[in-house]
């Protein structure tokens, strides 16, 4: 399971545990402490996150946050401002965006950041900035079938989500809170439960009932995994609670992604507030990712019901509407169209050539080792051969020392065997270096006993000849990029293949696919 971090998230200048301890977390995982995840950025969603707040969010407030001014209107939130600020917002925007295209595409994934579920479209409040929970639901919307979920387990209720949906349709927000802060009446088929701050039974009551209220056809499930219900809740609790949403959660077969919302050090070490979270990543990472089939539903909610419950517990439960399913018409499975780019292919008989442009994946110029593995591992997920040939090109910038651009050669080539690693340097340095491999091969009379298809993985125009002269040559032609965006037209049209998306691993042609 891949979850999203960078350094990013933790920009700002102010000293709160809960705007930095993403970054102790993230040590923990890169240390092992939680096998099986892995830690991806999520540079290539840092424009689509600006986008979003200022869709989400007032345009004074976005400023605001930008540029520090008006000041009371800039820490709003309840920190000093600091140019940091904007920076987390952005980041940690991008991470939460960056997990809802993985989970629609793996089934899994999380952020280490972005529960800021008090922030309103006209201010913060709370500690909160920007509502990442509600850029990923708007975001979620167009990209899967059926009711987008957000599941709110954070101390305290969401009242800036609540606001910022405010005739959002597409949308179901489930709110089980410990603390009546940022409360607010629910509207439609939201609910909103304040469970006695220290039952422990009564809380994982209401956990199942809230649940159950998740739709059989619900498209996405964002989880608010706020561990501030601690001290009050014990710690073995809420464990379970991570346990019981996971399990819950696999078993219905619908995409999920948590984000880490509040969690403080209310007398405990942070140490002990690292543990707090690594249930959540815990839970999911040792639950069964199933490949995920998108589910048409043919028949939505018929009919409503209002009430207002107060239970022997202390517990409040307010719901405007509650919907019952008609039971007459099942669901309908739908699969994807396969997907060519992540077909199984063995050995030579199906080899297929790559041109792979490092800085135009996510990447950048002069890619450390840790971005090198990072790409590495988000471009293995279309599957490599035996039979495959690699050529690579990043651009060294001059000056630097000739022995780090080395460094860098050589760890390509250690990761990916049967890679031609090329540094260049200048405007499309890499570019040029690549062209002249695929001449190199075009004018072979072997190509097409070689490789019965290509890869891309660049979306510069610059390439648009190169891919016309393949396909000519009998190749199919896939193409790799990091965002849509970054593909030109002229390539785009050429391309008779997939069009595959990194790092979220989804192709636009076929939807998720099926990664090897």
């Amino acid at each position: 399971m891949r979850i999203f971090y960078d350094e990013g998230y933790v920009a700002a200048a102010h000293q709160y545990e809960t705007t930095r301890k993403s970054a102790q977390i993230a040590a923990a995982i890169l240390g092992g402490r939680v096998p099986g995840v892995t830690i991806a950025e999520p540079a290539a969603f840092l424009d689509a996150a600006e986008r979003w707040i200022s869709v989400i969010h007032d345009a004074a407030y976005v400023k605001a946050l930008r540029t520090g001014e008006p000041e009371w209107l800039a820490e709003g939130n309840g920190f000093d401002w600091d140019p940091g600020i904007w920076t987390t917002a952005r980041h940690s925007t991008a991470g939460v965006l960056a997990s809802v295209e993985e989970a629609i595409a793996q089934g899994l994934s999380g952020s280490l950041s972005s529960g800021l579920h008090h922030a309103k479209p006209g201010a913060g409040q709370g500690n909160c900035t920007v509502n990442g929970l509600v850029v990923a639901a708007r975001h979620a919307i167009d990209l899967v079938d059926g009711p987008v979920v957000i599941l709110d387990v954070d101390a305290h209720c969401g009242g800036g989500t609540a606001q910022c949906l405010d005739g959002v349709p597409g949308v179901v927000h489930l709110d089980l809170s410990t603390s009546s802060f940022d409360e607010y009446e629910p509207m439609g088929d939201d609910c909103l439960v304040v469970v006695g701050r220290t039952d422990d039974d009564a809380y994982l009551k209401q956990l199942d009932l809230m649940l159950g209220r998740i739709p059989r056809e619900a498209g996405l499930v964002l989880i608010n995994a706020g561990m501030d219900p601690h001290p009050g809740i014990s710690v073995g609790t809420l464990a379970e609670r991570e346990r019981r949403i996971a399990a819950f959660l696999s078993k219905q077969e619908v995409p999920a992604t948590f984000v880490l919302a509040g969690g403080y050090l209310h007398g405990i070490t942070e140490a002990q507030l690292v543990d707090l979270h690594l249930h959540t990543v815990t839970a999911f990472a040792t639950t069964k990712s199933n490949r995920l089939s998108q589910a048409v539903p043919s028949g939505r909610a018929q009919g409503a019901n209002a009430f207002l419950v107060h239970d022997d517990a202390g517990t409040t439960m307010r719901t405007k509407m509650i919907a019952t399913t008609s039971a007459a018409t099942p669901l309908r499975q739908v699969p994807y169209e396969p997907c060519r780019i992540t077909r199984a292919r063995h050995g030579r008989d199906e080899a297929r050539l790559h041109i792979v442009d490092l800085d135009n994946l996510h990447c950048g110029p002069c890619p450390s080792d840790r971005m090198i593995d990072l790409v590495r591992s988000d471009y293995e997920r279309i599957g490599l051969s035996s039979g495959d040939l690699l050529f690579a090109a990043c651009n060294h910038v001059p000056g630097q020392s000739p022995c780090s651009a080395h460094s860098r050669s050589f760890h390509l080539r250690q990761s990916w065997p049967n890679c031609s690693m090329r540094l260049a340097q200048g405007p499309d340095g890499a570019d040029l270096e690549l062209l002249v491999d695929v001449d190199t091969f075009l004018g072979a009379d072997d190509l097409y006993s070689r490789f019965a298809e290509v890869t891309i993985g660049s979306g510069d125009h610059i390439f648009a000849p190169a891919a016309r002269r393949f396909r000519e040559a009998g190749l199919t032609v896939h193409v790799v990029v990091s965002l849509e965006t970054n593909l030109s037209q002229e390539l785009r049209a050429e391309v008779d293949g997939c069009i595959w998306l990194l790092p979220v691993g989804r192709c636009l042609r076929h939807g998720p696919g099926q990664a090897n």
